[in-house]
C-alpha cells in the first residue's frame, strides 16, 4: 500500500474550517496555529504554506465567510461572523479593517444609496449612519446577548426574525408618495440645552 493521496483543496478547506471554529471561539490572539491544525486534520506546516501567517489566515477566514453570505442591507453578519468582528475589534482595534470587510460596507452603502436615489430612502438620512445601525444591529445581539434578554428577545429567534425586521425597517423609511424625500414617521428633534 502507498501514501494516502493528498488532496490540497480539502486540506485547505479543513484549515479554514477549523480556524472558523476556532477564531470566532477565541479570537486570533487566542488561537493557536497548532489547535487550528489539529481541529483540521492537517499539519500546521500546511496553514503556514496555504495562508503564510495567523494574520493572513484570519483574514482569509472572513474573506471566505463574506463570499458564502455577502453582506448588504437585507442581510448582515449571522452569530460566527458577529463573533469574529467582535474579536476583530478588541484585538485589533479600529485601525486596521480588512480588504473584505470594507468591500462588504461599501456594498452596503452603495445599496442604501441606491434605494435613496430610487426615492425608496428620505434624502435627508445619512445612508452611512445607516449603514452602521443596520450592522449594529446584527452585531450587537452576539457580542452582548444580555442585552436580548433584556428586551425579551431569545437569541433563536433572532436569525429568522431579524432580517425580516430588518427589511420592515427599510420598508417603514420609505417616504411617502407626497413627501418626497420625507420619513413617514416623525421623528422628535434634538434638544440642546
Amino acid at each position: 500500500m502507498g501514501m494516502p493521496k493528498r488532496d490540497p483543496r480539502a486540506t485547505r478547506n479543513n484549515i479554514l474550517a477549523a480556524a472558523v471554529q476556532m477564531f470566532s471561539e477565541v479570537g486570533a490572539e487566542g488561537a493557536r496555529i497548532d489547535a487550528i491544525a489539529k481541529r483540521a486534520g492537517a499539519n500546521k506546516r500546511m496553514i503556514y504554506h496555504y495562508f503564510g501567517d495567523k494574520a493572513a489566515l484570519f483574514e482569509a477566514v472572513v474573506q471566505a465567510r463574506l463570499e458564502a453570505r455577502p453582506w448588504s442591507a437585507r442581510s448582515a453578519p449571522d452569530s460566527t461572523d458577529a463573533r469574529l468582528m467582535a474579536w476583530e475589534g478588541l484585538q485589533v482595534g479600529a485601525g486596521a479593517v480588512g480588504v473584505a470587510r470594507q468591500r462588504a460596507l461599501i456594498v452596503m452603502r452603495k445599496e442604501l444609496e441606491d434605494r435613496q436615489q430610487r426615492g425608496l430612502l428620505p434624502t435627508s438620512l445619512n445612508v452611512r449612519q445607516l449603514a452602521l445601525v443596520l450592522l449594529s444591529a446584527r452585531l450587537l445581539p452576539y457580542i452582548c446577548p444580555q442585552y436580548v434578554r433584556f428586551v425579551g428577545v431569545e437569541l433563536d429567534q433572532l436569525e429568522t426574525g431579524q432580517a425580516s425586521f430588518l427589511v420592515e425597517l427599510l420598508d417603514a423609511l420609505k417616504p411617502d408618495t407626497g413627501t418626497v424625500g420625507k420619513p413617514r414617521v416623525k421623528l422628535k428633534p434634538r434638544i440642546r440645552g
